[in-house]
């Protein structure tokens, strides 16, 4: 390590410090739905009638997603990390106090939170629920608007639209009610939903589904700290 003007950026592995043989596998692997979330967005259009109004995705993702997450206070000492220091400078020990994103427990865990705010939301939305406004739905919904015209002067090329199919297959079950539903891929959410007078009711189940887990922002924080949704 040599002095220097830059700033420098010193990366550390668990790997090399064999943290992952000590680590005990207590985290629910079941929580990573690797290769299943695009059948499972896939299956709800099938499923939704399109007599019923259009589908339509909202995609949500966790900012500093593991940073999120809070390490068991005995578990830090364990994870301390000596800095490589110049001669004659005190020596440094890093003691991290969220979860790393190098043990084998980290994504499970990380992807198990997550998991649960799915939960809470599909919840709400099966029992019809109308989440209180939130922010962030305020501010989603204040920028929406319509996609401006093309001039007719202007060829477009954007391909034509696919319609909307009319009829379903007969083998399918009845839907009576539009459908709803949350789905999440460890820190990027899809909230699936029928016409536009259902987005806000999804938006705000999401919203207040995450804040129950990871709070909002209190005018307590440090100017860093960002709401848990990225914006």
């Amino acid at each position: 390590m040599r002095p220097t003007t830059q700033p420098t950026r010193w990366i550390c592995h668990g790997t090399w410090s064999e943290v992952n043989p000590e680590t005990l596998p207590i985290a629910a692997l079941e929580s990573i739905q690797f290769g299943h979330v695009l059948d499972r967005i896939l299956r709800e259009i099938i499923l939704a009638d399109p007599a019923l109004v259009p589908v339509y995705l909202v995609k949500l993702k966790i900012a500093d997603g593991f940073y999120r997450i809070n390490i068991n206070i005995n578990n830090i000492p364990k994870l301390g990390v000596v800095f490589p220091t110049l001669p004659g400078e005190k020596p440094l020990i890093a003691l991290p106090l969220i979860l790393p994103m190098d043990s084998k427990n980290s994504l499970p865990t990380f992807s198990t939170a997550t998991e649960t705010y799915a939960d809470l939301a599909n919840q709400r939305l099966a029992l019809h629920q109308s989440g209180p406004s939130h922010p962030l739905d305020d501010l989603a919904h204040s920028i929406e608007s319509p996609p401006e015209p093309v001039p007719p002067s202007v060829p477009s090329k954007t391909p034509a639209a696919v319609p909307i199919p009319t009829h379903r297959d007969p083998a399918l079950p009845i839907q009576d009610q539009p459908r709803s539903y949350v789905y999440v891929f460890v820190d990027d959410f899809v909230g699936l939903c029928q016409g536009k007078q259902n987005q806000r009711r999804v938006r705000r189940t999401l919203l207040r589904s995450i804040n129950q887990v990871f709070r909002s922002l209190s005018p307590a924080d440090p100017a860093t700290r960002r709401e848990p949704v990225s914006l």
